[in-house]
């Protein structure tokens, strides 16, 4: 099971060739479905995704698609895989349809919001998707960020 490990060759070889679906699915396994690692150190189970932020962006639809159709168990694992394809270094553009699929997703979130330090992960890519700027009506992206946060037990 940790040949998928972070940092191990055979994820290195996933992320060299783009696999990106390939790549979550072995990581989201290795984590248990839970983005944070605890050991000697805590760490995520994305941290070792270093591929160009113009490679990231170009992912960001694939990995939207794999949050939205993720089952329940592995739904945190693709939020946060989803937040770290996002350059924060700079504003780029948003992929055509991101914002309604964000509002989407927040709505999964409400409803497991249950689930250990989702919301803290929701808000992380909430900020971060503030990275990305519209070039469509989006509505999602006239919402503060601090207001696209879920807190612990919402039902909002």
């Amino acid at each position: 099971m940790d040949t998928y490990a972070t940092g191990s060759k055979a994820s290195k070889a996933l992320l060299d060739n783009l696999n990106i679906t390939e790549y979550y699915e072995h990581r989201k396994r290795w984590c248990g479905g839970y983005p944070l690692i605890h050991g000697r150190d805590t760490y995520g189970a994305f941290d070792d995704l270093a591929i160009s932020p113009e490679a990231k962006l170009k992912l960001i639809p694939v990995a939207m698609d794999i949050a939205l159709n993720e089952e329940d168990e592995y739904f945190h694992c693709a939020i946060a895989m989803l937040r770290e394809m996002i350059p924060v270094d700079r504003i780029s553009t948003r992929p055509i349809g991101f914002g309604e699929q964000l509002i989407l997703l927040r709505e999964r979130v409400v409803q497991l919001n249950h689930q250990p330090n989702i919301t803290a992960t929701w808000g992380a890519l909430a900020v971060n998707a503030r990275c990305l700027k519209p070039v469509e009506d989006d509505r999602s992206y006239a919402i503060p960020a601090s207001r696209m946060g879920v807190s612990c037990n919402s039902t909002q």
